[in-house]
């Protein structure tokens, strides 16, 4: 995490135990937001202020207890779906299909994703596109 922030990268909450927050109370929430934040403060000294809930799933408590620790709930608008399809080429053609000033690209830590994002830079950057943090973006 250190390295990611001495290359002037953001983080963000994404939750510990990686659940789906429209499924699970409201204490859940609580837990799962507040603990990763207090985790990350502590071992780099950030205070991260993006929640973005993992599956994209959420509801309004899930709204509420972000706003209550400061955070703000943020949604991707491309799914590369890294995850799931190990081509590098298939991550390529998703991160970069109808591209739009504002794209928020979801993508993973996979060995296909660090195959395809030299290319997805460089067509971004070849067609005049800023590569900005989250939280530039969304201002």
């Amino acid at each position: 995490m250190k390295k990611i922030i001495q290359d002037g990268h953001e983080l963000g909450n994404h939750g510990y135990y990686h659940k789906d927050h429209d499924k699970i109370s409201k204490e859940k929430n609580e837990q799962e937001i507040y603990q990763t934040h207090e985790i990350v403060k502590a071992l780099t000294g950030v205070e991260m202020h993006l929640f973005a809930p993992p599956s994209g799933a959420y509801n309004q408590t899930t709204l509420d207890v972000a706003k209550s620790y400061g955070y703000q709930t943020i949604m991707w608008t491309k799914d590369t779906i890294d995850w799931k399809d190990n081509d590098t080429n298939l991550i390529y053609e998703r991160a970069i299909k109808n591209s739009q000033n504002g794209d928020l690209i979801l993508m993973h830590p996979t060995k296909n994703t660090l195959e395809a994002l030299p290319s997805i830079i460089d067509y971004y950057q070849t067609n005049d596109f800023n590569l900005v943090t989250v939280s530039e973006n969304i201002k």
